[in-house]
């Protein structure tokens, strides 16, 4: 990833604003770049929302970022209250798939033992038969 080159004056507090969307200029990282196509993505903290970060689709063409025209952005927060809790939540999900499959697996495994066996018990019976 590459860091973009804000640029910074004294008094600034390290927020840019670029075509009426902030972006924490510490924090930001560009993601993507297509020259021929002059976009990049950036991606930076959401300077007013300590949780949430910024995503943001800039031309790439001007000199300095602030002069750059912004294609479309989105600001991403955590869901609901204690967002951070989703990532139990998805680690709970994922073991119960997880139990799932592992379970599905032994059912199958059993099945096709029995079926082994039926057939087994079926040759033998067959042979036995045929030499009466």
């Amino acid at each position: 990833m590459v860091r973009p080159h804000f640029k910074k004056k004294e008094d600034e507090t390290g927020i840019v604003e670029v075509d009426g969307v902030k972006i924490d200029a510490g924090s930001a990282e560009i993601v993507f770049v297509d020259p021929d196509k002059d976009i990049q993505v950036v991606v930076s903290d959401d300077p007013e929302n300590k949780d949430g970060a910024v995503v943001a689709v800039l031309t790439a063409s001007a000199e300095d970022v602030e002069d750059n025209k912004v294609l479309g952005s989105a600001n991403i927060e955590p869901e609901g209250e204690g967002a951070g809790d989703g990532d139990e939540a998805r680690k709970a999900e994922a073991r119960k798939r997880f139990r799932e499959r592992f379970e599905a697996r032994q059912k199958a495994k059993k099945e096709e033992a029995r079926k082994k066996a039926v057939e087994e018990a079926r040759a033998k019976f067959r042979a036995h038969a045929k030499k009466a």
